[in-house]
């Protein structure tokens, strides 16, 4: 081919356009074959599926969606505007708000409602999540997250830590978010996670430099989308101000000069398929996500075996993790080993994601499935037993069903 589409299909249609900044965006392909995506403050949408379903999504939400444009199910409410998204090798989500409220950094639980611009909550009786941790970032349009996690990635002091754009003050912004497992460390962080703010990491002297986007590249360098404009064009300068700049951008990629250069990353749609289970113990954290989204991509069932062992026996709980993924998304799940998973993993990673595979899986047997929601229940980490209670609402809904007919 010449790397160009041939044709473009609509799969989800109905997004409101009141306003251009606030349209939908941050596209993420999540576990449980799902893309998630975000949609600013001001703007109200009717979105139809492929299928004909219809779903009123107004003001600030996140929202899921199968890749053939069925499945549209708003996820998240709040907060104002979610500019930056991170999904970890754990498979935790990770989101960042864009008008410096005070919390720049906050995980991203299902079900959860955010304050802010959000109108609406799942729930009357709905809290909103709880700060982690009071952080001025200074300026408004924080544009941006990124995760160094890979081991190929920035070492020492730069290692699992979030960069932040931040356009307003030409800065690249560092936090590093301390995780309470309340498996191993009951109490620790009052809510389970808390911020530390760390020395910036980029700080321009360019009056110009307006960073607007962060990912961590294949080659674990941090690539930056610099917007390069001399107006600040947020909410601080109108929209039309003469002196905005259409024309120029640049991209920066930084390096730690302890990083080699690497050239050989991997095309994983055409990788030998035997070869895709060992990529997903790579040390880039994009080439391992990638492979397992190859493997289901590529309808690779003839990998079943290799990744049910992986499951079983890998030493480590982010392979462990990936594998589960993979045999999730070929229908493959293997329900007796997962329940081990979940009975038995230290991994709290491990056992919550166990249990939402176990709760997806139309092979769960509903009687297996009643049983892991009580183990989950019973966990001492509040992510697992939040995964037990949507269990339980899953399990309802497939009852409901059943009686239906």
């Amino acid at each position: 081919g010449d790397g160009r589409a041939d044709m473009h299909v609509p799969i989800l249609t109905g997004f409101g356009i009141e306003d251009s900044h606030l349209f939908p965006h941050q596209f993420t392909r999540v576990p449980g074959n799902r893309i998630l995506l975000a949609q600013g403050a001001f703007n109200s949408s009717k979105v139809r599926t492929t299928d004909g379903t219809v779903t009123d999504y107004n003001r600030t939400k996140l929202a899921r969606f199968k890749p053939d444009g069925t499945a549209f199910e708003i996820v998240g409410w709040g907060p104002c505007n979610i500019w930056g998204l991170v999904v970890d090798r754990l498979g935790e989500v990770h989101i960042q708000e864009a008008n410096d409220q005070g919390w720049p950094l906050m995980p991203f639980l299902e079900g959860a409602s955010y304050p802010l611009c959000g109108d609406d909550v799942p729930r009357p009786y709905s809290p909103a999540f709880p700060k982690t941790g009071e952080m001025p970032m200074g300026g408004t349009g924080l544009s941006g997250l990124a995760f160094s996690e890979g081991a190929d990635s920035f070492p020492g002091a730069w290692r699992d830590v979030f960069f932040v754009a931040n356009p307003i003050t030409r800065k690249i912004q560092a936090i590093r978010l301390h995780r309470g497992d309340t498996s191993s460390s009951p109490g620790r962080y009052g809510n389970g996670w808390q911020l530390e703010h760390l020395p910036d990491f980029v700080l321009s002297g360019d009056p110009w430099f307006r960073p607007i986007g962060l990912a961590m590249g294949p080659d674990g360098c941090l690539y930056i989308n610099d917007w390069y404009n001399q107006v600040i064009s947020h909410n601080e300068v109108p929209r039309n101000h003469p002196e905005r700049d259409k024309l120029r951008g640049r991209i920066w990629r930084v390096r730690h000069t302890s990083q080699p250069h690497r050239g050989n990353v991997p095309d994983l749609a055409k990788v030998p398929e035997r070869d895709l289970p060992g990529h997903l113990a790579a040390a880039n954290s994009w080439e391992a996500n990638a492979a397992w989204q190859a493997i289901i991509d590529r309808d690779a069932k003839g990998l079943v075996p290799a990744l049910s062992k992986l499951l079983a026996t890998a030493r480590a709980d982010d392979v462990r993790l990936r594998a589960l993924w993979a045999l999730e998304g070929l229908g493959a799940t293997p329900v007796k080993t997962t329940r081990q998973v979940l009975a038995q993993s230290p991994s709290r990673s491990l056992r919550k994601e166990a249990l939402r595979v176990l709760a997806d899986a139309a092979a769960t047997p509903a009687a297996d499935l009643l049983n892991a929601a009580k183990v989950a229940l019973a966990d001492p980490d509040r992510l697992v037993r939040q995964e037990g209670i949507r269990s339980l609402g899953k399990l309802l809904d497939r009852v409901s069903i059943v009686h239906s007919f």
